[in-house]
């Protein structure tokens, strides 16, 4: 995977009206907490910048006429999208640069494994973090950087435990990890220009 294979889209207002939705029912679901679910500890903006992939992912699986269906605003708590019978979790990462390199990292928090996905979708919100409204002007891009299955992703990834050193390296507030993680290279991915509906495709992700 190379950089050019990377995606960089500029969110819609109906994209973010959409992840912002999903903010408040996840905050009426915990009274009024930021928290999504006991299967994952992002909260407040961060929870925006992960709702906001799914919606611009799920958008371009609508435009390639895929059989897709958004299970993660009925509440689902292990993937997000399904595609046929994929089930694929929508993973973001913030960022302030205005570029993504296939050397940086995607990853997972360790409690994430157990969750019931069978692919994984890596992406990154580039935010203005000077802005503090949930507007477009905090949220100007949204990088598509790859896709792997969950089998391969746990074959390859590294384990990185809370407090030690990035192991790519990618760049400012990364040089430690907040949690235990599994870090992989955004150029072990598949590029999201490959992104199908197709047995043999997905099959050939595992």
């Amino acid at each position: 995977m190379e950089k050019k294979d990377i995606i960089s889209l500029e969110p819609t207002q109906s994209q973010l009206d959409r992840a912002l939705a999903k903010v408040r029912r996840v905050r009426e679901e915990n009274n009024g907490s930021n928290v999504m679910n006991e299967y994952s500890k992002m909260g407040g903006n961060r929870t925006v910048g992960a709702f906001l992939l799914e919606e611009v992912l799920y958008d371009k699986c609508v435009e390639a006429n895929l059989d897709v269906e958004d299970v993660s605003k009925s509440g689902n708590r292990h993937y997000d999208l399904k595609l046929g019978q994929y089930k694929i979790d929508a993973k973001a990462k913030y960022t302030t640069y205005h570029q993504v390199y296939p050397d940086f990292n995607a990853g997972i928090y360790e409690y994430e494994v157990t969750k019931e996905a069978t692919h994984y979708a890596f992406g990154r919100i580039h935010y203005d973090k000077n802005v503090k409204e949930e507007n477009l002007n905090r949220y100007k891009k949204v990088f598509l950087v790859g896709q792997i299955s969950k089998e391969k992703f746990l074959k390859e990834a590294k384990v990185v435990k809370k407090g030690e050193k990035d192991p790519f390296g990618d760049g400012r507030g990364c040089d430690t990890m907040d949690e235990d993680c599994r870090v992989i290279q955004i150029k072990s991915l598949s590029p999201f220009k490959k992104f199908k509906n197709s047995e043999n495709y997905w099959e050939e992700l595992m």
